[in-house]
């Protein structure tokens, strides 16, 4: 019998140097696809790395290419380059939208390419303590001060701990221009409100590191366009140089809206390796209009909610796999809508459902 498979816990966080190289020099490789023939014929010391490698692949997110996430990509290719030749006239890059859109994962995305890119032209770069990318998640009920901090501690810049907004900001102009931060990614920026920033207005802080150093700035939270983030003169600034992705739910009404969910769906199915699931299973109408259900259309949940099927469908001992008991094969090993209807949806996406129903 297989033994249970040991993970080791991540220490670090993208918003962390240390993750963030990480992340970009980690290139995870699929396991190959096998039926439960293909399986019986490999060793048992084949059979026994491939379901821990299959294991370790199902925790991991996966990261689907959405339209959306060309667009970013595209857009931000172009603002960087034009960024770097005029400077006194620096564009912004926004991303807006609900929790579970997808905001976090193309934000994450763009930096890891956007340093993989930079090392590509500077393959000493790390050797010269360049940081060309810059990720940080605002801190909860955030001051300036507190801000000034985030941006320092991923630089690993030492700061003195009682110096004040005013002092703190010349470290960071300076550690920005000594580390040669080519791109600066702030996200949930929605925790940056008017309650915790004293008498600096938001649109201040922001513009402040905009107009004082040469990076490009990605902006990301929680509907930033429609909740009044940008108000006040110099919030109408920064929108005024930003190019705007507005990211929505995916939908299940028949035409365009309908092609682009089952893509995503079908993306995320060609993901699994399990032995007895069939490809085409979860793309079918019913199965498509009960992801829907239990997502809200919010590609965070999908994601989740198929990583945990399949989880379970490798984990919960099931009776149609007991011939494979002595190979480590315990589950289902496919995923189907019984299975689905088992796992209790995103914490999120059940109370949007119990606010639509209040509201009828």
């Amino acid at each position: 019998m297989r033994q249970a498979e040991q993970f080791d816990v991540a220490s670090t966080t993208v918003y962390d140097l240390d993750g963030h190289r990480d992340s970009v020099r980690r290139h995870p490789v699929a396991p190959e696809i096998l039926t439960v023939a293909a399986f019986k014929r490999l060793t048992s010391e084949e059979q026994t790395q491939w379901c821990a490698d299959r294991d370790l692949h199902h925790c991991r997110s996966h990261t689907v290419t959405t339209s959306a996430m060309i667009s970013a990509f595209n857009d931000v290719h172009v603002m960087a380059a034009l960024n770097r030749y005029r400077p006194d006239d620096r564009e912004v890059y926004i991303i807006s939208g609900p929790a579970g859109a997808g905001k976090t994962t193309i934000g994450r995305s763009i930096g890891r390419e956007f340093e993989r890119q930079y090392e590509r032209r500077h393959p000493d770069y790390l050797s010269s303590g360049e940081v060309p990318v810059v990720v940080i998640a605002t801190p909860a009920r955030c001051s300036p001060t507190a801000f000034d901090r985030a941006l320092l501690t991923f630089m690993h810049h030492p700061y003195p701990p009682s110096f004040t907004h005013e002092k703190l900001k010349p470290h960071v102009i300076g550690a920005l221009r000594d580390n040669r931060v080519q791109l600066v990614i702030i996200d949930d920026l929605h925790r940056l409100t008017a309650r915790t920033m004293s008498n600096i207005e938001t649109g201040d802080l922001l513009k402040e590191y905009l107009d004082l150093s040469t990076a490009s700035y990605i902006y990301m939270g929680v509907n930033l366009t429609t909740s009044g983030f940008f108000s006040g003169e110099a919030g109408s600034q920064i929108a005024s140089r930003g190019a705007l992705l507005e990211l929505h739910p995916f939908s299940n009404e028949p035409g365009p809206a309908r092609a682009e969910w089952k893509a995503l769906i079908g993306d995320l199915e060609a993901n699994l390796r399990l032995l007895r699931h069939r490809p085409g299973t979860l793309t079918k109408p019913r199965m498509l209009a009960l992801l829907y259900r239990r997502t809200g259309g919010s590609i965070n949940a999908l994601n989740k909610l198929l990583q945990t099927a399949a989880i379970r469908a490798t984990t919960i001992p099931d009776e149609a796999t007991d011939d494979l008991r002595e190979m480590g094969i315990v589950g289902s090993e496919r995923i189907d809508s019984a299975l689905i209807r088992t796992i209790k949806p995103v914490a999120a996406v059940e109370v949007a459902g119990t606010l639509r129903r209040a509201r009828r």
